[in-house]
């Protein structure tokens, strides 16, 4: 479980055929500090089970059902990476409910630069309208958000300045695939009204 608050951007440094999935390397000195083996960690908004540490470089695996509902297959070497470990039971929930098992992709349409924040429009599979509702939690690329509008295939959030410097944000522009997580409890509510 985690709550879409990012600890550290880490870097791709490996990116290997596994089967017919994926086998990462990533390295980030902070969450190497306070990690081993068969921990979970967000990746991109990815939850991930960490197999493998060699100083500051943890690994990963990703299977083929990971590869198809991600971007993990759009990844090189050198890209930032979101970071978050998971919450103990004493964390402070800074964010929303995060599984990090994420639902589908989305396009970057429009990243502008408004006054101090960035406002973001993410094109989206229609399949989700259900869940993605204005004011509502959305996890992009492992961020916790709050969406500031929406329609059946768009929705935009903003971004402060802090966010930006902080997450693999800083490095976006026009056209860039993103992992999506919609809101746990929008899902729950959804399925509990819809199949009565």
């Amino acid at each position: 479980m985690f709550s879409g608050i990012i600890v550290d951007c880490g870097e791709l440094v490996a990116c290997e055929s596994l089967g017919t999935g994926y086998q990462c390397a990533i390295r980030s000195a902070l969450c190497m500090s306070d990690s081993q083996i068969g921990d979970s960690i967000s990746v991109n908004g990815i939850c991930s089970t960490v197999t493998a540490i060699e100083s500051d470089i943890f690994y990963v695996d990703y299977l083929e059902e990971t590869k198809k509902r991600t971007t993990v297959s759009r990844w090189i070497v050198g890209q930032p990476l979101n970071l978050e470990l998971s919450l103990r039971p004493s964390d402070r929930m800074g964010g929303h409910v995060v599984t990090g098992h994420v639902d589908t992709v989305g396009t970057i349409i429009t990243d502008v630069q408004a006054s101090k924040w960035r406002e973001i429009t993410i094109a989206y599979p229609d399949e989700y309208q259900q869940y993605i509702v204005e004011k509502g939690s959305i996890t992009i690329d492992g961020v916790s958000l709050t969406v500031v509008w929406t329609n059946p295939t768009e929705f935009q959030v903003h971004l402060i300045p802090h966010t930006v410097a902080h997450t693999n944000f800083m490095a976006r522009d026009k056209n860039k695939v993103v992992n999506l997580e919609v809101d746990i409890m929008a899902r729950y509510l959804y399925h509990f009204y819809t199949s009565r």
